[in-house]
């Protein structure tokens, strides 16, 4: 990936390109285009370079005013709620006259369509001071692995912790090679593919019965993926299914700390008691298989230090709809959605507008937990009304002015 980061950053700094221009990573899910895209975005040069930076994700259902609110605020640092009073006219004219005067890179993660261009386009000035926006979309394409990268990648995550050369026997390394060969060069299918294989027995009738589970035509985009992630979490253990599936609550892209997901999961219940470990280590166990698996991926907070993780966008719609059929819990990025006047829910995650939800009165007797996220700063009254089986809250940021009695 070094290699296409190089070729992002060279077409971002182009010193003969004085015109605002647009900068595409192109492919399809699993490739690593969000990766890539925040390699670059994190270079110290982009700082050096560019007077403003500011990254949006935009997701497959958005909110055009959302977006607006998002890259004003943090182009102009105004408030989000007095944003939101704004409307699309004034919003775009504060976005325009934030950037006017300024070099900007402005990334936009995951763009399904050209609507969103048509939206925020016209508000980013072209004042020919070489400013860049940097897209993402599945419609520099990224590369494929080629043959010798697949299975190297592949050896790596099935033989973690050994010398594959000296433990992987021929059969073994031809039925392997057949399935990294078939992986069409998409790093996440090589990773979940290798991590599942890394948990099994080392047979060739082992081996023989994956390959064979697998059916390896992918027509849709990501369809291969999806294939091998459900094959990956049918072999996971009941508890490791739900520690899993509740990386689907997280809005995309979210990471968060290690610490907190364990306090999380123990509070759901998800983690069995053992007399040989406490709930934290086996906890810390649950995470490191799924680590193993890749399943999840764990990262190092630049500020903090401290110890975060995330899901791909492929495993997270995975999981949301494994949730769904199972009615593990309910996601809704807005509190106006319909579904959250559905009595029977039992784990609710908002992602907008949360605060607003958490002041009224409910009609969902049966809700177990609350997880809230994106607070606006006005204080809100935290209300319980209603919520008589209620057992985790995670409301991080929310500005309450009391806790209910």
């Amino acid at each position: 990936m070094e290699d296409e980061k190089r070729t992002v950053l060279k077409l971002l700094f182009c010193e003969s390109v004085k015109r605002r221009s647009v900068v595409s990573i192109v492919g399809m899910g699993g490739l690593g285009k969000t990766t890539l895209a925040k390699k670059v975005y994190k270079e110290p040069q982009i700082t050096c370079h560019f007077d403003f930076s500011a990254w949006i994700d935009v997701f497959q259902q958005y909110n055009d005013k959302e977006l607006l609110v998002d890259l004003v605020h943090q182009v102009s640092g105004l408030g989000r709620r007095n944003l939101r009073g704004m409307g699309m006219e004034e919003l775009g004219e504060k976005l325009d006259q934030s950037l006017k005067a300024k070099t900007y890179l402005v990334v936009m993660d995951d763009v399904w369509d050209n609507e969103v261009w048509r939206i925020v386009g016209p508000h980013l000035p072209d004042v020919g001071n070489g400013s860049r926006v940097l897209i993402t979309t599945r419609s520099l394409d990224l590369r494929f692995l080629n043959e010798e990268e697949s299975w190297e990648l592949f050896l790596k995550k099935a033989f973690p912790y050994e010398d594959a050369g000296r433990v992987c026997s021929v059969n073994l390394e031809q039925i392997g090679k057949q399935m990294a060969g078939k992986c069409g060069g998409s790093p996440l299918a090589l990773l979940v593919l290798g991590g599942l294989l890394s948990k099994q027995e080392r047979s060739v009738i082992v081996w023989n019965r994956i390959a064979e589970t697998i059916i390896w035509q992918h027509d849709e985009e990501g369809q291969l993926c999806m294939k091998i992630l459900a094959l990956s979490y049918a072999d996971l253990p009941r508890h490791l299914k739900w520690s899993f599936l509740y990386f689907g609550v997280l809005p995309q892209d979210f990471e968060i700390e290690v610490q907190k997901l364990i306090r999380l999961w123990i509070a759901e219940g998800f983690v069995e008691d053992r007399e040989d470990a406490t709930l934290e280590e086996s906890a810390e166990q649950y995470l490191e298989e799924l680590v193993q698996r890749c399943l999840v991926h764990v990262v190092v907070s630049s500020d903090t230090g401290s110890k975060k993780c995330r899901i791909h966008d492929l495993l997270r719609e995975f999981s949301i709809s494994e949730a769904k059929e199972i009615s593990f819990f309910n996601c809704h990025r807005n509190v106006q959605d319909s579904g959250l006047q559905y009595s029977p829910l039992r784990r609710l995650s908002l992602h907008q507008g949360a605060g607003k939800y958490v002041s009224q009165r409910h009609s969902t007797p049966r809700l177990r937990t609350l997880l809230g996220f994106n607070f606006e700063w006005s204080p809100v009254d935290f209300s319980l009304s209603g919520l008589k089986m209620i057992r985790v809250i995670d409301l991080e940021g929310a500005p309450i002015r009391a806790l209910p009695k």
